[in-house]
């Protein structure tokens, strides 16, 4: 298997587990690995009877990953060699080369760990935009799945990779290059480059979301509050459904809203969510909803928005994602949904 990792606050190290010599009677054959899923929950049930040394400190597993967070060095290394002998006397193997010891910044996943927050290793992010432009429709979807896998980092992800999916779509083997495309190419490119620093989601304190919709995408940046400013924990973006696609804006807007909370919960796990958007959710939902809806999606969108304990809808003046993150409060908008839903729409379709 490979080597287990850990981390910590203000002090790190990454282990990995490797195969263990005898599992609960299971035999493989000689050369064969213990399949990780395995390995993890045979470990997880031997975790159950370590006792970790004083000090205050967190042991998590991922699969056949261990990852342990302290705040002091000291306690780090107590927890470590606690750990490494009790893994020892189970029959497991810890790999030296690949073990992360007491660090403040880890690379797991690909990812540099550190108190509070998270960036996309640099190697990544070279390997990526190293990249020559793709010739083949398989060449090009192997470049999207490695941008996809950073996605959260880049705000507008889902309208830069447009065009270059619309390469995919032409049918031909051969890629025919356009402006468009070769634009929208080295763009990602250039924002995999500039990827900020994203904060590790705290279940402790609320989460603010922004959400808007462009172009078919729903749009939204996961935040907490950072002194007065608002730190970024994740880039939201997916492209609406055919049929949500043909509503008016506004409505747009709901589908996309909703799209980001779902979306936005896998981080939140339950806590706190103020959503800010410039449009009046219910309204539009309550007035408009029954002519483009169907039923199954008018109650679906209903139990997102507004029967949901933790999320709060708030109309907000903010049109942007840097003033979001500033906290200003933005300009005023002058918007009315209803109107401009009756004014864009046939009278036929209203």
């Amino acid at each position: 298997m490979k080597p287990a990792r850990k981390f910590l606050h203000s002090s790190g190290k990454a282990l990995k587990l490797e195969e263990k010599l005898s599992s609960h009677g299971v035999c493989y054959r000689r050369g064969t690995r213990t399949p990780p899923l395995y390995l993890g929950g045979t470990a997880c049930q031997g975790f159950r009877v370590w006792e970790p040394p004083p000090g205050e400190g967190q042991l998590l597993q991922y699969v056949d990953d261990l990852l342990i967070a302290t705040r002091t060095q000291e306690t780090c290394v107590d927890w470590t060699v606690s750990l490494l002998n009790f893994l020892g006397l189970q029959g497991y193997r810890v790999s030296q080369k690949k073990a992360q010891m007491v660090r403040q910044t880890v690379i797991y996943l690909g990812y540099e760990v550190s108190a509070g927050q998270r960036t996309l290793g640099q190697d990544r992010k070279e390997a990526i935009c190293q990249t020559p432009k793709p010739q083949t429709v398989k060449e090009l979807r192997t470049f999207l799945g490695m941008t996809g896998w950073c996605r959260l980092w880049i705000y507008n992800y889902g309208l830069l990779v447009k065009p270059l999916y619309a390469l995919i779509m032409e049918g031909s083997r051969d890629l025919q290059w356009t402006k468009d495309a070769t634009r929208a190419f080295n763009q990602l490119k250039k924002a995999l480059m500039s990827a900020p620093a994203l904060g590790l989601p705290n279940v402790s304190k609320p989460f603010f979301l922004f959400s808007h919709e462009k172009q078919g995408i729903a749009l939204g940046i996961l935040a907490q509050n950072l002194g007065p400013y608002r730190r970024a924990v994740a880039y939201l973006s997916k492209e609406l459904d055919t049929a949500a696609k043909g509503w008016p804006g506004c409505l747009r807007t709901v589908a996309a809203v909703a799209i980001n909370i779902q979306e936005a919960r896998k981080f939140t796990l339950g806590q706190k969510m103020t959503v800010l958007v410039s449009h009046t959710m219910s309204a539009v939902l309550e007035a408009k909803g029954g002519h483009w809806l169907s039923p199954q999606r008018f109650l679906k969108y209903q139990a997102i928005l507004v029967e949901q304990d933790d999320v709060e809808i708030v109309v907000t003046n903010i049109v942007n994602p840097a003033s979001f993150l500033s906290g200003s409060t933005g300009e005023p908008v002058i918007h009315d949904c209803l109107e401009t839903i009756e004014a864009t729409t046939p009278a036929a379709q209203i």
